[in-house]
Parts: structure tokens; sequence; C-alpha cells
């Protein structure tokens, strides 16, 4: 991976944590009183793509994918491709925050990263 790669990776991880955290609740009340909305998830099936794509992916990275939410697996496949790319280098925290955003904030978040990133290209996938 080449160092311009990388610093387009850390402009995108720090814009999306800037972003999680300015739509975060300000308070603890604030939070206490906020709702996520919820995504359709109901342990998401996998299409025939969506299968071979994760049947590609090394055991370490199919361990990941396995130990998220249903929520985060349904939302994750919901994603363009540039957008899992990003999804995947999340901490686990900022991958939580955004599920938890309602789909406005959450597009406005997106929407930060990528117009961050525009000059360069997406992050590589781990894996």
């Amino acid at each position: 991976m080449r160092k311009s790669d990388l610093a387009v990776i850390g402009i995108g991880l720090a814009t999306l944590a800037i972003a999680l955290t300015a739509a975060a609740p300000a308070n603890a009340d604030d939070h206490a009183k906020a709702k996520p909305i919820p995504i359709e998830t109901s342990a998401p099936v996998m299409t025939p793509d969506q299968k071979a794509q994760y049947e590609a992916w090394p055991p370490d990275k199919q361990a990941t994918f396995d130990g998220w939410s249903e929520e985060a697996k349904g939302y994750f496949w919901s994603l363009n491709p540039s957008r899992q790319d990003y999804f995947w280098i999340l901490s686990e925290e900022d991958r939580a925050t955004l599920l938890a955003m309602e789909p406005v904030e959450r597009e406005e978040a997106w929407q930060r990263v990528e117009g961050r990133g525009a000059e360069a290209p997406p992050p590589e996938p781990e894996g």
C-alpha cells in the first residue's frame, strides 16, 4: 500500500470520526433519549454474490464479520463497495455510533467522508 493510500485512509477515518462525534448526543441525558432507528436486519441471508464475496475473504476477515451484530451485517451488505471498504476500518465504537444514527444523519456522515476522500481513491479493503 502506498503512503498516499495510507494518508487517504487516515483522512477518511478522521473525517468519519469527526462526523460521528458531531452527530452523537451532547450529553448523557440526550443519549438516553435518543432512540436508534432500526435497520432492517433479521439474520440477513446472503445473496449468492455476497456469499461468494464472503468466501473470498481470508479467515480472519470472515471471523471479524461473523462477530458483528446482525444489524451491522445487514447494514454492511446495504452499502456500496466504497462504503464497505470504509466500514471495515471503523472501530467497533464508530460502527455502533454509525448504526445508532438516524438514516439522514448516517447519510450525511458518509457524504462528509466521501467528500473529503474525493481527491484520491477509497482505501483498499483488508485481505
